[in-house]
């Protein structure tokens, strides 16, 4: 059997030959990785910003929303003060929301916008690594619009929470330690009002920075009206 020995250099120079043969063969598969990486991360971090963007323009949307509703949440807020100090009325209280909690045992005498202020892209994002490769302007940008996301969701829920003290409004007459704690919850949901909207500018600043500006609101009273029957 033959057996096929490697032929010996003859020489520095054809050595010096092979050698650049295999780096330069090296560096192009080294190159060739790192191009179809940094294509694979391009394409991963633009599908990244497109999902974080359209989360990001619902929550602008929402507080849009929650701007051109401000004038009929502050109207709600003062007729149920009015209705308080009034020494509220049972069944026969009428709340400015009437129309739209016909059913229940107590509706809902507050009426707000309910949206979805959600953050799953973020996280999912920040799982996966893709925000590394983000510019780290637009970074910051997207970090601080999602901050002020959470801070609207608390307050939110906290407003949420904040609208069952005024029940005794619809169930009777109040007393003045009844009158004094519903009184007390609408001071404090007119707060919740106010730190909404200071979190929506702070969303509408970041956002801009990102290209994300509100779609048009002119709509958005008229659907209101007519969903809760209030501010018409």
């Amino acid at each position: 059997m033959d057996v096929h020995k490697p032929k010996p250099w003859h020489g520095v120079r054809e050595f010096l030959k092979e050698y650049l043969i295999i780096v330069v063969g090296v560096l192009t598969a080294l190159a060739a990785e790192q191009t179809v990486e940094a294509l694979h991360w391009s394409h991963q971090t633009r599908n990244t910003e497109l999902t974080l963007s359209s989360e990001v323009q619902q929550s602008v949307d929402a507080v849009a929303e929650r701007q051109a509703l401000d004038a009929c949440l502050r109207s709600q807020l003062v007729a149920l003060r009015a209705a308080a100090l009034g020494g509220g009325g049972g069944p026969a209280f009428a709340p400015p929301t009437a129309a739209a909690t016909s059913g229940r045992v107590v509706g809902d005498l507050y009426q707000t916008p309910w949206r979805a202020w959600t953050r799953g892209s973020w996280s999912a994002a920040a799982a996966s690594n893709s925000l590394n490769h983000v510019d780290p302007q637009r970074l910051i940008a997207y970090a601080n619009a999602y901050k002020a996301i959470e801070d609207i969701d608390a307050i939110i829920r906290q407003e949420r929470n904040g609208k069952g003290a005024l029940a005794p409004l619809a169930l009777g007459k109040l007393g003045p330690q009844e009158a004094g704690q519903v009184l007390s919850a609408l001071t404090n949901l007119d707060g919740d009002r106010a730190d909404i909207g200071v979190a929506g500018r702070d969303l509408f600043e970041d956002a801009g920075k990102l290209g994300i500006r509100p779609h048009a609101a002119n709509a958005y009273l008229a659907a209101f009206r007519k969903r809760t029957g209030v501010c018409v």
